[in-house]
């Protein structure tokens, strides 16, 4: 008696299959076997464009889908930090081999200061002259768009200085000292 044998069956694309089984009298079998194939692609999502605001050096991007993450900076995780402008690309790989890939904006925030010097003004004419010296210690208050305060004092030379600031409308208020006289009233 002889017995032959070919199992498993190798399939190696999505279709319909006649299986025939013939057992050790002869007799035979047939069935239908419908073999799917998972082609559905992962979706990848890098998130919104996003911009690096002023005073700060970085962001994290964080890419969402099923499956792993490749960058266009080589890194292969999710979540990844950049320091510079561009257009950062993640493509995902779902287990069944499909991608699909997304991009993000980075852009880097105009920032801009705010500064001047305060001076003792002698005769009140609101031009530095000659023999005008900055005063230190003097407390200078700037008000942002959104009202609210910062305060800094101005430094040995009489200046001072707000920066890492973005665009807006802004009032500085320069406050008096105690020990400056009434009739010697600081300027900017």
């Amino acid at each position: 008696m002889e017995t032959k044998q070919q199992l498993p069956p190798t399939v190696d694309a999505p279709g319909v299959y006649l299986v025939t089984v013939t057992g050790a009298s002869g007799c035979t079998a047939q069935t239908l076997v419908v073999v799917s194939e998972n082609i559905t692609p992962p979706t990848a999502n890098a998130g919104n464009d996003v911009q690096i605001p002023c005073g700060s050096t970085s962001t994290v991007l964080t890419a969402t889908g099923v499956g792993t993450y490749a960058w266009s900076t080589t890194e292969i995780t999710a979540a990844i930090n950049v320091t510079t402008a561009g257009t950062y690309t993640v493509t995902v790989t779902a287990a069944n081999g499909c991608t699909d890939t997304d991009e993000v904006v980075v852009t880097v925030a105009v920032c801009g200061s705010i500064g001047d010097y305060v001076w003792n003004d002698l005769n009140g004419d609101g031009v530095q002259d000659a023999g005008e010296t900055g005063i230190s210690g003097v407390t200078v208050t700037l008000t942002y768009p959104d009202g609210t305060t910062a305060t800094t004092t101005t430094d040995a030379n009489g200046d001072y200085s707000f920066d890492n600031l973005p665009g807006g409308n802004y009032t500085v208020t320069v406050g008096k000292r105690w020990s400056i006289p009434a009739h010697q009233l600081p300027s900017t």
